[in-house]
């Protein structure tokens, strides 16, 4: 009785397991921009960060350091007839050991101020990696919480 439950377990094992080996194709290799930012009504703009696609394989040969960010691009942040562009902060990560450094990350320059507004329209436009990427959103009101009790 004891065999013919293993020999049980055993079979339905082998049967998830051809059941579950389906060939899939890989998504293609070709890098793609990774834009990442946050945009908040009523505070200055802040950073965006520009980060690339990996591949299976860069990701299989190297898993530790999949993060890959994406420097010399040109980074064009537009508010109505206004535009920014924005500079990459090459600047030391502080407390960080190993030292590591902020690459990838883009902001205004010193001299240019952005405060976000609500219901105001943006646009950012990126050229990276031999593409034009681009965006646009409108930041909504903030939203009033009232409290009801009882």
């Amino acid at each position: 009785m004891k065999n013919s439950k293993i020999c049980f377990f055993l079979v339905a094992l082998m049967l998830v397991v051809l059941q579950s080996c389906d060939v899939i194709d890989p998504p293609s290799s070709d890098p793609q921009v990774v834009v990442e930012g946050y945009l908040i009504g009523g505070q200055r703009l802040d950073k965006i960060f520009l980060r690339r696609t990996v591949s299976l394989k860069e990701a299989s040969q190297n898993f530790n350091n999949v993060d890959m960010p994406i420097s010399d691009a040109q980074v064009i942040f537009y508010e109505s007839s206004k535009s920014f562009v924005l500079q990459e902060d090459t600047s030391e990560i502080p407390n960080e050991r190993p030292r590591r450094f902020n690459h990838g990350t883009y902001k205004l320059s010193e001299q240019d101020s952005l405060t976000l507004q609500p219901n105001q329209r943006y646009w950012i436009q990126i050229s990276a990696l031999n593409k034009v990427v681009s965006a646009e959103t409108i930041i909504p009101s903030p939203v009033r919480v009232t409290v009801l009790e009882p």
